[in-house]
């Protein structure tokens, strides 16, 4: 039901329980009754060495401008951007380069731009998606995926070479991208295209344990609009499960998904 605290137990999770202890740490701390366990998580620093970034995306929040959390395209953003900040607060800064270009080649066909599509991505990717869009732009057909291999390779430089290898990921793939129908099928493809970014980010060397992922108010997607059609019905949360399914819970990613009734 509403109002039983789901949302106040995303928020704290979110705020005070994104931290690894050390085994000394948490054998004080779980021995402790849940009133004095909850507080002690609340003040206790994690290991400064071992972060773990975090992301909340709640879909209840009302739609403004660019800020729509349930919209298939924004609420994607929304949280690449929100786990990009927790990240380099934390000094890990992820190379998502699929679904970054994804995303600018979106926006770029959308008319956005430059200072648009910037103030979309974290703060400090300003840098990089300035980069982004002058490969994006300065060179025509076949001559931008070359363009962008040479400024992922000089900004990216070995870490580049490795998610190459490790996703067996080519020019070809980076072409097929700018064949996609932007409206229909690259963005069917926007979930797949972070997940398996953050999935490879995961292993890489110096990447965190952990990732912690938020969603909450999970029934908002349809709020009283409940006697749609099957397909329509499974249609508004699409990307979202499309998300899920392909993120890899082996690597440490911990999603967290809040509402009123099991999905």
């Amino acid at each position: 039901p509403g109002g039983n605290g789901k949302s106040l137990l995303l928020r704290y999770l979110h705020r005070y329980i994104c931290k690894q202890l050390t085994a000394e740490q948490w054998q004080a701390a779980k021995a402790l009754p849940d009133g004095q366990l909850a507080d002690k998580l609340a003040t206790l620093p994690g290991t400064e060495h071992l972060p773990v970034p975090s992301a909340l995306l709640d879909f209840g929040l009302t739609p403004l401008g660019e800020v729509q959390p349930r919209d298939r395209f924004y609420g994607l953003l929304l949280l690449r951007k929100s786990l990009g900040e927790s990240a380099s607060e934390k000094g890990w800064r992820p190379a998502l380069p699929r679904y970054d270009f994804a995303c600018v080649w979106y926006l770029l066909q959308q008319g956005k731009s430059t200072e648009e599509i910037k103030s979309l991505f974290p703060l400090d990717a300003a840098g990089f998606v300035s980069g982004l869009l002058s490969a994006a732009t300065g060179s025509a057909g076949g001559a931008i995926v070359d363009s962008l291999f040479g400024f992922f390779g000089e900004r990216l430089g070995q870490k580049f070479t490795l998610y190459q290898a490790r996703l067996k990921l080519g020019k070809q793939d980076f072409a097929a991208i700018r064949g996609l129908d932007v409206n229909t099928d690259l963005i069917d493809r926007m979930p797949e295209f972070l997940a398996l970014d953050l999935n490879a980010a995961m292993a890489e060397d110096g990447s965190p344990e952990r990732v912690a992922l938020f969603f909450d108010t999970h029934e908002a997607f349809w709020n009283e609009q409940r006697n749609l059609p099957r397909e329509q019905y499974f249609l508004r949360d699409e990307w979202l499960r499309r998300l899920l399914r392909t993120l890899k819970i082996e690597k440490g990613i911990e999603a967290v998904v809040s509402g009123r009734e099991v999905p």
